[in-house]
């Protein structure tokens, strides 16, 4: 996000943040009965877990979030599934397709399009994010440690 923060400061163009997750779940929609379906973007996160959340249309807001977005191990997705109040769901992601999700759709995602879709309504709703505050989640503390040094 830094590259972006750069150019976005010295030209003072908004800048609009997109979630991953709710921009898959955007294709998802489009891709199946929009109204039939909770969209489950499934996004792999490594180490044997997945990002996922739970979307439905939303005439307003295109998606609306129904089930909070969370890393969970790709073993316990099909019990987060099936937890899941409303519509039957699709899911779809790289996550769905390297751990052999069951129910998996074809949607090609997070796209441009989805994105651009998404940032286009935080633009109508005068929504930009915050140049000095905005920071990417990443849904874990990166891997890499400053290595401590050994006292005397």
């Amino acid at each position: 996000m830094t590259p972006v923060k750069g150019l976005a400061l010295p030209t003072g163009v908004p800048l609009y943040v997109v979630s991953s997750l709710q921009a898959l779940a955007l294709d998802i929609l489009a891709a199946r009965d929009r109204d039939a379906v909770t969209a489950v973007p499934c996004l792999d996160a490594g180490k044997g877990e997945v990002y996922v959340a739970g979307y439905v249309a939303d005439a307003e807001l295109l998606v609306r979030e129904t089930a909070a977005d969370c890393r969970i191990a790709a073993g316990a997705l099909a019990d987060w599934l099936a937890a899941l109040e409303g519509p039957p769901p699709a899911v779809a992601g790289n996550g769905a397709e390297r751990h052999a999700v069951a129910g998996r759709v074809a949607a090609a995602g997070p796209s441009a399009v989805s994105i651009g879709r998404l940032a286009l309504l935080q633009r109508r709703r005068g929504e930009a994010a915050n140049l000095a505050t905005a920071v990417p989640i990443y849904g874990r503390p990166p891997d890499i440690t400053v290595k401590k040094t050994k006292s005397p």
